[in-house]
């Protein structure tokens, strides 16, 4: 629900506006590690920045929780990608293989376009933090018209 809200402030670097936002807001129950984590989630988004100890919110993390801070980014920015047109094009995910090569069948609606390479793009984060190779394969599901 984070993710964006530095566009709030301006679209372009939305990411590190968006970790201001966060490091720099009172949010109910995000206290401590935890705000700080989801300040550098939003910050690690989008591709546009990698996780550094160089960037003062991911130093305060400790080992452990950089570690969960790059996985959970890794699978932002995959489910970011899988909807990124906001039209609820996907329709199932299924994940097959294993442990190290791992192919996930994306079910598409009708008529919907999916950018397989900019997905593969997005999954080198997660891939590099798991130790894995993911390939996604497109599935067209055509819907039944409903019958009054």
């Amino acid at each position: 629900m984070l993710h964006d809200s530095g566009e709030l402030i301006n679209r372009k670097g939305h990411h590190r506006h968006g970790e201001y936002l966060i490091r720099n807001s009172r949010i109910s129950g995000l206290e401590g590690w935890a705000k700080n984590m989801t300040a550098a989630l939003v910050r690690y988004h989008n591709k546009k920045s990698e996780p550094s100890a160089a960037h003062e919110v991911f130093a305060t993390l400790n080992r452990t929780q950089r570690k969960e801070t790059r996985i959970l980014a890794g699978m932002l920015r995959l489910a970011e990608r899988l909807e990124s047109d906001h039209r609820q094009a996907i329709a199932k995910l299924s994940i097959e293989g294993g442990p190290r090569d791992v192919r996930i069948h994306v079910e598409l609606r009708d008529s919907s376009r999916l950018n397989l390479a900019g997905i593969e793009r997005k999954a080198r984060l997660l891939e590099r933090e798991l130790n894995l190779r993911l390939s996604f394969h497109r599935i067209l599901v055509v819907e039944k018209a409903r019958v009054a």
